[in-house]
C-alpha cells in the first residue's frame, strides 16, 4: 500500500467496480474511503464515504443456543450458548466480553419471571417440572465496549419453549 497524505492506495489501475481492502489495521477508530477515475492522464475529483467504524458498522448475529433437560421430572434445564463466529478476527477482542441475560418462566405464569446474568456460555436454570412448558428468553449485551456499549437487541437472541 502506498500512502497519499492520510489515505492509502489499495486498488490502483483496476477496471473492477469493487475493491477488497483486506485486513484493516485495527477494529478501533474511524475509516474513510475514497475513489476517483483515472483515464489517460486525466483524473476526476475524489468521491468520499462518510466515516466508517467497524465497531458501529458491524452487525453480529445471535449466538447458537441449545437446551438440555437434566435430572428427570424435577431437574434443571441446561443452557449452552455458543458465541457467534466473527469473520473479522480483530473484532473477537472488541466483542469478547459479552453477558447473557437469561429469563425464564412457566408458560402458564409470566408473572413469575426468573432472571440471571451470566458471562459464561454454559449455565443452568432452576428446577422445572415436565407438567409445565417453560419459556426461555436470552439477550446478549457487550460489556467490553463501555464507551460504546451495544444495546440489547430488539429481538431476543433465542426464545424457546
Amino acid at each position: 500500500m502506498t500512502s497519499t497524505a492520510s489515505f492509502y492506495t489499495v486498488c490502483k489501475a483496476t477496471k473492477e467496480h469493487r475493491c477488497d481492502f483486506g485486513k484493516l489495521p485495527s477494529c478501533h477508530g474511524n475509516y474513510q474511503f475514497r475513489v476517483r477515475i483515472e483515464l489517460e492522464g486525466n483524473n476526476s475529483s475524489w468521491a468520499e464515504t462518510p466515516n466508517f467504524s467497524l465497531k458501529k458498522g458491524t452487525v453480529i448475529g445471535p449466538p447458537n443456543v441449545t437446551l438440555v433437560t437434566k435430572g428427570g421430572a424435577l431437574g434443571a434445564v441446561e443452557v449452552n450458548i455458543q458465541n457467534p463466529v466473527l469473520k473479522i478476527s480483530s473484532l473477537n477482542e472488541a466483542y469478547s466480553k459479552v453477558e447473557y441475560n437469561i429469563r425464564y418462566w412457566k408458560k402458564t405464569d409470566k408473572k413469575d419471571v426468573r432472571e440471571t446474568y451470566d458471562s459464561q456460555t454454559h449455565t443452568q436454570t432452576h428446577t422445572h417440572t415436565h407438567t409445565h412448558t417453560q419459556t426461555i428468553y436470552i439477550e446478549c449485551t457487550n460489556t467490553f465496549l463501555l464507551s460504546h456499549p451495544l444495546l440489547p437487541s430488539e429481538q431476543p437472541a433465542f426464545v424457546g419453549t
